[in-house]
């Protein structure tokens, strides 16, 4: 993978997991902090630790195949599976104002977080051979 390929990466996981640091922590000004805790924090921080997970599994540097694909499935399999428990928690025993669409929504964000991250994880593909000459040379 080019160098240029993997600092974007990085920095899409890093500046995800800012946000999300940022909002837990209640960092917006109050309008902000609500649309940001409603809207971007599980997506964020999906796209954070989906990337993460990914990137320490060595998904990058693996070739196409079946062994890229099951990186591939246990880097969105793992976050995604625990932030759904979570959400399934909130759902049964529901923290304060919280209603069913929330943990709806919720999921769904989850979900299109962890999605972005393995179509950012896919798209990082290791560096290739170089090129093979064109058919019928003899260079």
């Amino acid at each position: 993978m080019s160098r240029a390929r993997l600092v974007a990466c990085v920095a899409t996981m890093v500046g995800a997991g800012a946000v999300t640091l940022a909002t837990h922590f209640a960092a917006w000004p109050w309008p902000l902090q609500q649309a940001m805790r409603d809207w971007a924090m599980h997506s964020g921080g999906l796209v954070a630790t989906t990337l993460a997970t990914g990137l320490m599994l060595g998904v990058s540097r693996q070739p196409d195949g079946a062994e890229r694909d099951a990186l591939l499935r246990i880097a969105l399999g793992v976050p995604l599976a625990i932030t759904l428990l979570h959400e399934l928690g909130q759902w049964i025993w529901p923290d304060g104002a919280r209603d069913g669409f929330d943990a709806l929504r919720d999921c769904a964000l989850n979900v299109v977080g962890a999605l972005l991250a393995v179509r950012l994880l896919r798209g990082q593909r290791p560096a290739s051979a170089p090129a093979s000459p064109p058919a019928g040379w003899n260079g």
